[in-house]
């Protein structure tokens, strides 16, 4: 479909944002609103695909239930006369997680869990509505750009959503249900029955680990990788983060128990969990001290605007310009006085 196109009547075609498989993502133009919005296409010939198909409308169906800001607006969703399904939604302009640690390293700790905070939100309210997203992972957590505010978490790509009230398999039977390396081990081992919000918190376990360590709890050649997941023990975080208090490491082991029946029950009891370490003071290391700031695009972008207001603030309006400026004053009149003296002893001489 050619750049400049009008589809559904109203959303001309501008810029390619990503390609797929199967389909491609747009920015475009809503004519009758004119605003700028994503629309995602899944091409005609794909679209036939019965559980391709049925992925896309829950999807969509999904997204438009949950209610928090943490997910895209969705805005449309239909067909187009030549079979093309199309999703039109919220244009986000930002960064994913893992594009933030490729370009700046591991998070500082405050950071890493606020953000698992806002990602909380969103997939805590899935989780009470009976959805298990089955693919969180750092390149489907975006954080979102937003004019005169912080940027947002948004939780993106609800296309493999479990819904428990469905019955219709959304993938082929003997295929994985996500990415590899943030998948439980029930969801590796296909065991369907036990693939629940448990599955979420797993995942959202091993992502939390790595954006406080740049690297993947179980890592490896996919097969070497597979076999970690299922069977090898949950390396300690405080061996490479030793700023992580206990606390937090033991949230970390408990999301990422080999056993669903072992990890938090849901997004909403994980977030409870978080919240209360954070609220007593997580950013301290075990000895009490303070955590060295570290300055990451996270940090500047959220503490950012403060700063940059105070600093741009005229001098007369800056508290520490007008401290300054009343002390000149004394200053002036005391080097004045002396080079009166000095001028004085010389003409006496």
């Amino acid at each position: 479909m050619r750049l400049g196109t009008v589809i559904a009547g109203k959303l001309r075609l501008e810029r390619v944002i990503g390609r797929g498989a199967m389909g491609v993502v747009l920015e475009a133009r809503d004519l009758s609103l004119d605003r700028r919005v994503a629309v995602k296409l899944i091409l005609a010939q794909h679209a036939a695909d019965p559980q391709l198909r049925g992925r896309f409308i829950r999807e969509a169906r999904a997204m438009t239930r949950l209610a928090t800001e943490h997910v895209a607006r969705v805005f449309e969703v239909g067909e187009l006369d030549d079979g093309t399904l199309f999703l039109a939604m919220e244009l986000l302009e930002g960064q994913s997680l893992e594009q933030l640690i490729q370009s700046g390293g591991p998070l500082p700790v405050v950071d890493a869990v606020e953000l698992m905070l806002e990602a909380l939100e969103a997939v805590a309210e899935a989780h009470a509505l009976g959805l298990v997203h089955r693919d969180i992972k750092p390149s489907n957590l975006y954080l979102a750009a937003r004019p005169g505010k912080p940027p947002i978490l948004k939780v993106l790509d609800f296309g493999i959503v479990k819904d428990g009230g469905a019955t219709a398999k959304l993938t082929a039977t003997g295929t994985l249900p996500g990415t590899p390396a943030y998948m439980a081990p029930e969801q590796i081992t296909l065991q369907e029955d036990l693939i629940d919000a448990r599955a979420d918190v797993w995942a959202l376990g091993v992502t939390l680990f790595e954006i406080l360590t740049g690297a993947l709890p179980f890592g490896g050649p996919i097969d070497v990788m597979l076999t970690r997941i299922r069977t090898a023990a949950t390396p300690r975080i405080r061996a490479t983060r030793p700023d992580v208090s206990r606390e937090l490491e033991a949230i970390l082991e408990r999301c990422l128990a080999k056993h669903p029946a072992h990890r938090y029950a849901s997004g909403g009891e994980l977030a409870a969990a978080l919240r209360e370490i954070h609220g007593r003071g997580l950013a301290r290391s075990e000895r009490g001290r303070e955590r060295q700031s570290a300055i990451t695009e996270v940090s500047l972008a959220r503490r950012g605007l403060a700063r940059e207001a105070a600093t741009t603030a005229p001098a007369s309006r800056h508290p520490r310009a007008r401290a300054v400026r009343g002390l000149l004053l004394p200053i002036a009149l005391l080097m004045l006085t002396l080079l009166v003296g000095v001028g004085a002893v010389v003409a006496l001489r």
